[in-house]
């Protein structure tokens, strides 16, 4: 397989404008191709990104993608980013998530994500996720947990301190 890609980055005022580009071929010389235009700035403390996406695959079937980002840092109590993407052939997502720490040397760290998906030929779909971890002298524990319309997860771990 055949893989080329380039990174392009461009000061564009307060901001930057990014390119990226990878085109691939195999054996059977399958094309795919994808291109992505971005920018990113800031507006007082939040942080936010902009991006159009274009791709084919081996098929040459055409897909188009755009989203936005935005991250607002809380200082050390943690950080909430939001993120809207419209696919033409999937449909649209949004999704929200909350990671922080906490206690000495932020030996606790947990996340919350809530998404709501919205596909073009099924149903409306929400689902939630909760991580946590704790890190000790004397072990390292870590605990999941997500929900959905069809599915419930969870997950329980424990391992010796390195």
């Amino acid at each position: 397989m055949t893989r080329y890609s380039a990174t392009l980055s461009q000061q564009a005022g307060s901001g930057s404008l990014s390119f990226n580009g990878i085109w691939s071929e195999d054996v059977r010389h399958h094309r795919w191709r994808s291109y992505q235009l971005g920018y990113a700035n800031r507006y007082g403390q939040l942080n936010y990104y902009l991006y159009a996406q274009q791709s084919q695959d081996i098929h040459h079937r055409n897909n188009q993608v755009v989203g936005v980002s935005f991250s607002l840092p809380f200082g050390q109590a943690g950080s909430l980013t939001t993120r809207f993407n419209h696919d033409k052939n999937y449909g649209s997502q949004l999704q929200s998530s909350y990671t922080g720490s906490a206690g000495e040397k932020n030996a606790f760290s947990y996340g919350l994500t809530a998404s709501y998906d919205m596909p073009r030929e099924n149903p409306n779909e929400a689902s939630v996720a909760a991580n946590g971890s704790l890190r000790t002298d004397y072990a390292y524990l870590n605990a999941s947990a997500s929900a959905g319309r069809h599915q419930q997860q969870y997950s329980l771990g424990a391992s010796g301190a390195r």
